[in-house]
């Protein structure tokens, strides 16, 4: 659910690959697929950027024999995890090496939040998606108590390594790119449950929509 860019030791890497093996990361991964999925146009070009190890991505694949994806991390040993058929490109997000209008979709899963500059990484993002195209992002929600609990937290993932508190700076620049926007939260997780939720206090998803 969750792609960090201060993950870097081998130790941490392993942990986060091998949340997705578990029974709960496995049924995680597929709820985010299958949302994606119902964003995703036929024979279209997905690229994702921020990617991690392409779990979700490679879910999204072997249900859609009709979409190309090209998957995009700067971190060279999580990109070891993915697959080739995938097409993993090791890249910033604020210098992508795609040819402009490329991507009929371009998908950001709990990424953008974590980017230093989420601005210059939109202007790029926004560069290579074609006319028409949608920008399609899942971000922790940051008014649900899950992430302010753990933003609250020094030693977690998220306190460690958040970079945007608030997503004024993401919203404002979507907003001046992009011709429409839409927004709503979703995912709800308690011990072993995982459902739908509109609850802005209990969705750890917001939800980002946009067509440039």
């Amino acid at each position: 659910m969750i792609r960090i860019e201060g993950i870097k030791t081998d130790k941490e890497i392993k942990k986060y690959v091998d949340y997705y093996q578990t029974p709960f990361g496995k049924r995680i991964a597929e709820f985010e697929a299958n949302l994606i999925n119902t964003y995703t146009p036929a024979q279209a070009t997905v690229v994702s950027i921020g990617c991690g190890p392409a779990v979700i991505e490679n879910n999204l694949y072997q249900s859609r024999n009709d979409i190309k994806l090209i998957t995009l991390d700067k971190n060279k040993e999580m990109l070891k995890f993915v697959p080739s058929s995938l097409h993993p490109v090791q890249a910033s997000a604020t210098k992508i090496p795609l040819t402009s209008t490329i991507a009929d979709i371009l998908i950001c899963i709990t990424s953008l939040e974590f980017m230093n500059n989420p601005k210059q990484s939109l202007r790029e993002i926004y560069r290579i998606i074609k006319p028409n195209g949608i920008f399609f992002a899942l971000l922790l929600n940051p008014d649900s108590r899950y992430v302010q609990q753990k933003t609250s937290e020094g030693n977690s993932y998220i306190g460690r390594n958040l970079q945007q508190k608030t997503y004024d700076v993401i919203i404002s620049t979507i907003s001046q790119l992009f011709n429409h926007y839409e927004s709503k939260v979703d995912l709800y997780i308690e011990k072993c449950e995982i459902k739908k939720e509109s609850s802005p206090n209990n969705a750890r998803l917001l939800i980002m929509k946009a067509i440039k």
